[in-house]
């Protein structure tokens, strides 16, 4: 029996009856030849040790995996960040926490309780932690969801798993919908267990998706209706993507005043250039951001000219820039949309935006931000800073490299020839002539293949 489709995210199982039926601990137990799959990779394949045959399953009992979900359901779909923020895989942020200083005023041991708790929360390992079979990480990111595994490290492994670590990101819904009719057809096999979702948790929603206690909710207003579903308010998904600090800062009054706004511009050429847009798959992040960035200079007959004034280009696609600039030591930049079309745009004021490029850089990322991030709801919010939302910003960000400094520009700087650009003072001219900062034009020519190596990269922006 298949729960899912193997070809994103299914568990596959073959029940069986154990040999041990009468021993108390597997009174109620249902076991199964459970195979995981994630985007078309059967991820417990598996050699016993001695033999030279490739076993497609695990035996374990699946009870616990069950009972994990409904406990989890909850955090699952609302927790779309750790407290460290901006994840690629769900095992390698583990371990990133595992190193990373708590932050201030908590202490280490509150700090690993809310790793653990994040594990818990996040991992399958909480459920089968007994079992030799790979753990199984995942985090919800808007409609995808990034699902990593690893397996357990034993003193004496009785087997070697054919791919023993991975990551991929394959579609929320999918997850879900798989794991919940896996769980039901378990509540029937064991009917005596009880599998409901639990009507208490840890935390509410809006806690798990904004990252914010409980006695922090009430000042920021957020919606009613975000009580059950916070990503339809604009308000929690800009909280989201912003560091505690900055959330909760002085600069917390000016943040919920600009998304609570009403008042905008009756243009809305910015919805219609999105609507022009093919969507992409979700697969390759900079790619659609690229892709979404050529696709707007067509639309806006830029070709591959310099674009003198950020600003006013915002402006004309009916997008306003807040007179505002709130102080925030992280977080660089605010941005908001509705499917009526008013959007604003407010850059916070760091010692990274006081630079002009910087500034045009994260006007650029904000307009790639309502090019391509998903609506909740009728709502996009989003904000610029270390802790956004992973797969937003890398969209975001190569979308805004590539509109401020298209791919024909470099190659036309570097006369098409791998390492071209560090000739003479091309470098200094290319970042004149389009007003970017070394970094930006460094990693464009570097993901573009322009540049031999990460050395020469960093040599670039080392240079100015």
């Amino acid at each position: 029996m298949i729960f899912g489709d193997r070809q994103d995210f299914a568990v596959q199982v073959d029940r069986f009856d154990p040999p041990w039926p009468d021993l108390p601990a597997h009174e109620d137990a249902v076991w199964a030849a459970t195979s995981f799959w994630v985007a078309g990779v059967n991820i417990t394949e598996h050699r016993r040790n001695g033999t030279d045959r490739i076993l497609d399953a695990v035996h374990m009992p699946l009870r616990p995996l069950a009972q994990w979900w409904s406990t989890m359901r909850a955090p699952l779909r609302f927790e779309e960040r750790s407290q460290l923020g901006n994840l690629h895989s769900p095992h390698l942020e583990l371990d990133r926490w595992s190193e990373a200083l708590p932050p201030a005023r908590v202490d280490d041991a509150t700090w690993f309780d809310r790793r653990d708790a994040w594990w818990s929360r996040h991992f399958t390992g909480a459920a089968t932690s007994d079992v030799i079979v790979p753990s199984v990480g995942i985090v919800r990111s808007d409609d995808r969801a990034l699902v990593s595994w690893r397996v357990p490290t034993l003193a004496r492994p009785d087997r070697s798993f054919v791919r023993s670590a991975g990551v991929a990101t394959v579609s929320w819904p999918g997850v879900a919908a798989a794991l919940s009719e896996f769980a039901s057809t378990l509540s029937e096999w064991s009917p005596d267990v009880q599998l409901d979702e639990p009507t208490a948790h840890e935390g509410s929603p809006l806690e798990y998706y904004t990252g914010l206690a409980a006695d922090e909710l009430p000042s920021f207003g957020f919606w009613p209706q975000a009580a059950t579903d916070p990503a339809v308010d604009p308000l929690a998904q800009v909280v989201r993507d912003l560091t505690h600090r900055t959330a909760t800062s002085g600069a917390q009054r000016s943040i919920v005043e600009f998304v609570r706004d009403s008042r905008g511009s009756s243009s809305t050429e910015w919805w219609s250039a999105r609507a022009r847009l093919l969507p992409g798959d979700g697969l390759d992040l900079e790619r659609e951001g690229y892709d979404a960035a050529q696709a707007l200079r067509a639309w806006a007959g830029l070709d591959g000219q310099p674009i003198d004034d950020m600003e006013g280009l915002t402006r004309e696609l009916g997008i306003d820039i807040a007179s505002a600039s709130p102080t925030s030591t992280a977080d660089r930049m605010v941005v908001k949309g509705t499917a009526a079309g008013h959007a604003s745009l407010m850059v916070l004021t760091t010692e990274r935006t006081r630079t002009p490029w910087a500034k045009r850089f994260e006007c650029a990322r904000g307009l790639g931000h309502l090019m391509l991030d998903p609506l909740r709801g009728e709502a996009i919010g989003a904000a610029s800073g270390p802790q956004a939302m992973a797969s937003r910003r890398r969209k975001s960000g190569a979308f805004a490299a590539e509109l401020l400094l298209p791919t024909s520009a470099l190659m036309e700087a570097s006369e098409g020839a791998l390492d071209g650009i560090t000739e003479g003072d091309r470098f200094g001219r290319l970042l004149n002539d389009y007003a970017v900062g070394a970094a930006t034009a460094a990693f464009q020519l570097w993901n573009q293949g322009l540049l031999s190596s990460t050395e020469v990269r960093d040599n670039l922006i080392e240079s100015r």
